[in-house]
């Protein structure tokens, strides 16, 4: 069954309460308004009624920045290429002033496809595109992403800590350190201590800019030993209460071993024996029948192993 999450109304024609019937539907996005209009090319959250005063809706609007309406020339076969030009004028003042663009085309005539050819093959080097739903998707992640940020004695080291509730991040996401440049070392971990790996980049004149790949798989730096590079394992969520997710990663084909023990060193569930070959695999932890406190587990691949704890809260 396909499910529509995303609504525009025709020809600008909404009510006041369009909001509050997206939410009671089931719509997720919203695109009616432009940013002209509502003075801001960022999504934001939609209040019932289209008053301040009022709850907030679960539907994001994503305002529309440029079209391919308009008003007073309308965009012809003959002069689509002046439009491409004014919408690459307005995508690169939005770009500094580090603002979305949202384009919106109706592919009526083949000449508008054309246009936005056109437009994304001008699009200066840095900037990328992609469609409505997976930007939108993008910014409501980003908008549920909670962190802290502690700076050393010495106010050279900067450490972002992302709750593991929060993990694993859109792989989209980034953070910027005003004046990051003038730090010696800025690093990231989760709520748990383990480290998260980050790229860095300069940004404008003494910023840095923080991307975080992909978390938790291939993120952490999950294996201290030389002789067991090869082999990668997480659980997430972790702490967790009744389910979790053990996900492995190993480069060779091998005899896989994986077994779940107490504080006491005792075991208390065989999760796997089998011989697998290379990839990525994910497994159920089940511990609906085990009291809180805290475990490990054990994964023997081969000639690697590799032993990391678990925390059950009930």
């Amino acid at each position: 069954m396909l499910k529509i999450r995303t609504f525009r109304a025709g020809y600008l024609c909404y009510n006041d309460k369009l909001a509050n019937a997206l939410d009671s539907v089931g719509y997720i996005y919203n695109t009616t308004f432009s940013a002209g209009d509502v003075l801001t090319n960022f999504p934001y959250l939609n209040h019932r009624d289209r008053s301040t005063s009022t709850t907030l809706t679960k539907v994001w609007e994503v305002p529309m920045t440029i079209s391919d309406v308009f008003m007073a020339n309308p965009i012809t076969p003959s002069n689509y290429s002046q439009k491409q030009a004014i919408w690459l004028d307005v995508v690169k003042q939005n770009r500094d002033n580090y603002a979305p663009t949202v384009l919106l085309v109706h592919p009526t005539r083949l000449y508008k496809l054309f246009a936005e050819q056109d437009l994304i093959n001008a699009l200066p080097s840095g900037m990328m595109t992609c469609d409505f739903e997976t930007y939108a998707d993008y910014w409501k992640n980003r908008d549920s992403v909670n962190f802290t940020t502690t700076l050393n004695a010495s106010n050279d080291t900067l450490t972002v800590i992302v709750p593991s509730t929060s993990l694993p991040l859109n792989k989209k996401i980034s953070f910027v350190v005003d004046n990051g440049q003038s730090l010696a070392y800025i690093k990231a971990q989760d709520d748990l201590g383990n480290p998260i790996t980050v790229i860095k980049s300069n940004w404008d004149s003494n910023g840095t800019i923080l991307h975080f790949g992909s978390y938790p798989l291939l993120g952490i730096q999950y294996y201290e030993k030389p002789e067991n590079k090869g082999l990668v394992a997480n659980v997430f969520p972790n702490p967790f209460s009744t389910n979790s997710t053990l996900e492995i990663w190993f480069k060779e084909a091998t005899r896989l071993n994986i077994t779940m023990y107490n504080i006491m060193g005792e075991t208390v569930k065989t999760i796997c024996t089998e011989h697998l070959e290379a990839g990525i695999f994910k497994y159920n932890l089940d511990a609906a029948d085990l009291p809180s406190g805290t475990y490990f587990y054990n994964i023997v691949a081969g000639s690697k192993s590799l032993t990391k704890k678990l925390v059950i809260i009930k």
